[in-house]
Protein backbone atom coordinates (compact mmCIF):
# COMPACT_ATOMS: atom_id res chain seq x y z
CA UNK A 1 0.00 0.00 0.00
CA UNK A 2 1.31 3.55 -0.60
CA UNK A 3 1.03 6.94 0.93
CA UNK A 4 0.90 10.15 -0.62
CA UNK A 5 2.60 12.63 0.95
CA UNK A 6 1.54 16.49 0.82
CA UNK A 7 0.45 19.33 2.56
CA UNK A 8 -1.58 21.69 -0.19
CA UNK A 9 -4.46 20.39 -2.16
CA UNK A 10 -6.25 22.23 -4.92
CA UNK A 11 -8.93 21.59 -8.22
CA UNK A 12 -6.67 21.76 -11.36
CA UNK A 13 -9.41 24.91 -12.54
CA UNK A 14 -8.08 27.28 -9.62
CA UNK A 15 -5.58 29.45 -9.38
CA UNK A 16 -4.61 27.74 -5.92
CA UNK A 17 -6.12 30.68 -3.33
CA UNK A 18 -8.92 27.89 -2.29
CA UNK A 19 -6.49 24.78 -0.90
CA UNK A 20 -7.10 22.45 0.65
CA UNK A 21 -4.39 21.99 3.81
CA UNK A 22 -3.06 19.41 5.48
CA UNK A 23 -1.28 20.18 9.01
CA UNK A 24 0.86 17.86 10.21
CA UNK A 25 -0.65 17.67 13.52
CA UNK A 26 -3.41 16.25 11.61
CA UNK A 27 -6.12 19.68 11.46
CA UNK A 28 -6.96 19.71 7.63
CA UNK A 29 -8.11 23.35 6.49
CA UNK A 30 -11.05 23.55 4.23
CA UNK A 31 -11.50 27.67 3.25
CA UNK A 32 -14.36 29.12 2.36
CA UNK A 33 -17.02 27.06 4.78
CA UNK A 34 -17.20 24.31 1.66
CA UNK A 35 -17.19 21.28 3.36
CA UNK A 36 -19.38 19.29 1.27
CA UNK A 37 -20.01 16.07 3.00
CA UNK A 38 -23.82 14.80 3.11
CA UNK A 39 -25.19 15.93 7.21
CA UNK A 40 -22.65 17.85 7.67
CA UNK A 41 -22.52 21.18 9.64
CA UNK A 42 -20.86 23.67 7.08
CA UNK A 43 -22.00 27.28 9.06
CA UNK A 44 -23.75 28.36 12.57
CA UNK A 45 -25.17 32.02 12.34
CA UNK A 46 -27.07 33.29 15.71
CA UNK A 47 -28.38 35.91 17.44
CA UNK A 48 -29.39 36.53 21.34
CA UNK A 49 -32.25 39.18 22.18
CA UNK A 50 -31.66 40.49 25.87
CA UNK A 51 -34.19 43.23 25.68
CA UNK A 52 -37.58 43.40 25.61
CA UNK A 53 -40.47 43.42 23.22
CA UNK A 54 -44.50 44.33 23.50
CA UNK A 55 -47.05 44.06 21.30
CA UNK A 56 -51.08 44.64 20.92
CA UNK A 57 -50.89 43.54 17.57
CA UNK A 58 -54.05 40.93 16.59
CA UNK A 59 -52.13 40.16 13.06
CA UNK A 60 -48.38 38.84 13.01
CA UNK A 61 -45.88 41.40 13.74
CA UNK A 62 -41.73 40.74 13.85
CA UNK A 63 -40.26 40.38 17.56
CA UNK A 64 -37.82 42.65 17.56
CA UNK A 65 -34.15 41.22 18.34
CA UNK A 66 -35.35 37.95 16.73
CA UNK A 67 -34.09 37.63 13.41
CA UNK A 68 -30.85 36.15 12.00
CA UNK A 69 -29.29 35.79 8.45
CA UNK A 70 -27.72 33.15 6.61
CA UNK A 71 -26.18 32.84 3.72
CA UNK A 72 -26.17 28.86 2.33
CA UNK A 73 -22.91 28.08 0.37
CA UNK A 74 -24.75 25.51 -2.03
CA UNK A 75 -28.95 25.42 -3.27
CA UNK A 76 -28.68 21.03 -2.17
CA UNK A 77 -28.43 22.53 1.31
CA UNK A 78 -30.45 22.44 4.13
CA UNK A 79 -31.27 25.12 7.09
CA UNK A 80 -31.73 23.46 10.61
CA UNK A 81 -33.39 26.24 12.56
CA UNK A 82 -33.67 26.40 16.33
CA UNK A 83 -35.73 29.30 18.16
CA UNK A 84 -35.82 29.32 22.08
CA UNK A 85 -37.46 32.13 23.55
CA UNK A 86 -39.50 33.72 26.51
CA UNK A 87 -42.77 35.10 25.76
CA UNK A 88 -45.98 36.11 28.34
CA UNK A 89 -49.82 37.78 27.90
CA UNK A 90 -50.99 40.51 30.77
CA UNK A 91 -54.35 39.12 30.62
CA UNK A 92 -55.18 35.67 31.89
CA UNK A 93 -57.44 33.51 29.59
CA UNK A 94 -55.95 35.32 26.61
CA UNK A 95 -53.96 33.12 23.91
CA UNK A 96 -50.81 34.66 22.21
CA UNK A 97 -49.50 32.95 19.02
CA UNK A 98 -46.04 32.89 17.09
CA UNK A 99 -44.71 31.63 14.13
CA UNK A 100 -41.26 31.38 12.25
CA UNK A 101 -40.59 33.05 9.10
CA UNK A 102 -38.13 32.76 6.27
CA UNK A 103 -38.00 36.46 4.28
CA UNK A 104 -42.18 36.81 3.96
CA UNK A 105 -42.72 33.55 3.96
CA UNK A 106 -43.73 31.42 7.22
CA UNK A 107 -42.84 28.49 7.74
CA UNK A 108 -43.64 25.32 10.37
CA UNK A 109 -47.06 25.72 10.71
CA UNK A 110 -50.15 23.57 11.82
CA UNK A 111 -52.56 22.95 9.11
CA UNK A 112 -55.14 25.19 8.44
CA UNK A 113 -58.65 24.48 9.60
CA UNK A 114 -61.93 26.61 9.67
CA UNK A 115 -61.31 29.92 11.79
CA UNK A 116 -58.42 28.18 13.82
CA UNK A 117 -55.23 30.02 14.89
CA UNK A 118 -52.44 28.61 12.77
CA UNK A 119 -48.95 29.42 14.56
CA UNK A 120 -45.42 27.68 15.21
CA UNK A 121 -46.42 28.10 18.78
CA UNK A 122 -49.99 28.69 20.57
CA UNK A 123 -49.88 29.41 23.82
CA UNK A 124 -53.10 30.00 26.43
CA UNK A 125 -51.88 32.44 29.40
CA UNK A 126 -53.03 31.13 32.85
CA UNK A 127 -53.00 33.21 36.14
CA UNK A 128 -49.23 32.78 36.40
CA UNK A 129 -48.49 36.89 36.72
CA UNK A 130 -44.64 36.81 37.13
CA UNK A 131 -44.14 33.57 35.13
CA UNK A 132 -42.23 33.96 31.74
CA UNK A 133 -42.52 30.30 30.01
CA UNK A 134 -40.03 29.25 27.51
CA UNK A 135 -40.73 27.52 24.36
CA UNK A 136 -39.11 26.26 21.50
CA UNK A 137 -39.54 26.07 17.87
CA UNK A 138 -37.22 23.83 15.80
CA UNK A 139 -37.40 23.01 11.63
CA UNK A 140 -35.16 22.02 9.23
CA UNK A 141 -35.83 24.39 6.63
CA UNK A 142 -35.08 23.69 2.48
CA UNK A 143 -34.44 27.65 0.45
CA UNK A 144 -33.18 26.34 -2.04
CA UNK A 145 -31.21 29.54 -2.69
CA UNK A 146 -27.73 30.51 -2.01
CA UNK A 147 -28.96 34.26 -2.11
CA UNK A 148 -28.58 35.79 1.82
CA UNK A 149 -32.21 34.26 3.62
CA UNK A 150 -33.14 36.08 6.93
CA UNK A 151 -35.18 33.91 9.13
CA UNK A 152 -37.20 35.82 12.26
CA UNK A 153 -40.35 34.88 14.96
CA UNK A 154 -43.76 37.00 14.67
CA UNK A 155 -45.81 37.21 17.35
CA UNK A 156 -49.89 38.06 17.54
CA UNK A 157 -52.02 38.35 20.43
CA UNK A 158 -55.88 37.78 20.88
CA UNK A 159 -57.89 41.28 20.48
CA UNK A 160 -60.74 40.66 23.10
CA UNK A 161 -59.38 43.05 25.86
CA UNK A 162 -56.99 44.57 24.42
CA UNK A 163 -53.54 42.18 26.16
CA UNK A 164 -50.30 42.81 24.79
CA UNK A 165 -47.51 39.85 24.00
CA UNK A 166 -43.89 40.14 26.34
CA UNK A 167 -40.87 38.58 25.01
CA UNK A 168 -38.08 38.45 28.22
CA UNK A 169 -40.47 39.62 30.99
CA UNK A 170 -43.34 38.92 32.55
CA UNK A 171 -47.29 39.93 32.89
CA UNK A 172 -46.66 42.23 35.78
CA UNK A 173 -42.90 42.47 35.48
CA UNK A 174 -42.55 43.77 39.20
CA UNK A 175 -39.94 46.02 39.94
CA UNK A 176 -37.99 43.29 42.62
CA UNK A 177 -36.60 40.04 42.45
CA UNK A 178 -39.68 38.35 41.77
CA UNK A 179 -39.45 40.19 38.70
CA UNK A 180 -37.56 37.64 35.77
CA UNK A 181 -36.07 39.08 32.89
CA UNK A 182 -34.42 36.63 30.18
CA UNK A 183 -33.19 36.12 26.67
CA UNK A 184 -34.41 34.57 23.52
CA UNK A 185 -32.06 33.30 20.75
CA UNK A 186 -32.60 32.43 17.25
CA UNK A 187 -29.80 29.99 15.82
CA UNK A 188 -29.68 28.47 12.43
CA UNK A 189 -27.46 26.08 10.93
CA UNK A 190 -26.76 25.81 6.89
CA UNK A 191 -26.58 21.29 6.93
CA UNK A 192 -24.88 20.29 3.48
CA UNK A 193 -27.12 18.42 1.49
Amino acid sequence: MSTLKTTNITHGSNSGTANMVLASDGKVTIPEKKLYCPGAVVQVQSTTFTGTFGSQSTSYTDCTGLSVAITPTASSSKVFISVVFNASCTENDRWHAYQLVRGSTAIALGAAESSRTVASVFIQQEGEANDVPNRVIQFLDSPGATSATTYKLQGKVQGDSSPYFHINRSDSDPNSTAGGRTASTITVMEIAG
